[in-house]
Order: C-alpha cells, then sequence, then structure tokens
C-alpha cells in the first residue's frame, strides 16, 4: 500500500541484520574517507532500525492540541519533501 504513495517498488527481500550493518560500516569508512558525503546507510540508522519503537501523542494532544492527520497525507508530504530537497529519488 505504502510503495502506491511513492510510486516506487516495494521492497522484495528482507536483508539479515548483519549483512546491513556490515554493509553500513563500509558505506561509513567510504564517506569519511573518500567522499566526504553522507554514507547511503549509516550504522546508526541500522542499529535504529532493528528496535521497535512505539510513540504516544496524548500530551500533545491535551496540552497543545494536536491532532495527528491520516498516515497517508503524512507520507506523501515527507516523499515531497525528500523528492524537492534531492534525498529521495523520483518515480
Amino acid at each position: 500500500m505504502k510503495a502506491k504513495i511513492s510510486g516506487l517498488p516495494a521492497p522484495r527481500i528482507k536483508i539479515p541484520y548483519n549483512v546491513a550493518l556490515g554493509f553500513a560500516i563500509g558505506a561509513d569508512l567510504v564517506a569519511r574517507k573518500l567522499t566526504k558525503k553522507p554514507p547511503r546507510a549509516s550504522v546508526t540508522e541500522v542499529r535504529m532500525a532493528r528496535k521497535i519503537m512505539f510513540f504516544d501523542s496524548s500530551r500533545a494532544g491535551r496540552e497543545l492540541g494536536y491532532e495527528p492527520g491520516p498516515i497517508d497525507t503524512a507520507l506523501s508530504d515527507a516523499i515531497s519533501y525528500y523528492r524537492t530537497t534531492g534525498a529521495a529519488p523520483g518515480k
């Protein structure tokens, strides 16, 4: 479903954690020593992706009147932003 929002195909395979971590370590090294640009995947990102995280916005609702909108709208807005900044590919 979320692949429809981006217009890009959804991932087809699951990469084992150790493979992703090894790639991130290598990408960090290449980024630091050669390209001087952010790595394609960082060690921190890979480690965080392994964690199960939950967030609760009820306090923001009580104290600030925050009301979350539909997830599809938020994802669409995020994709548009990242495409505008060049951080994500187009369709």
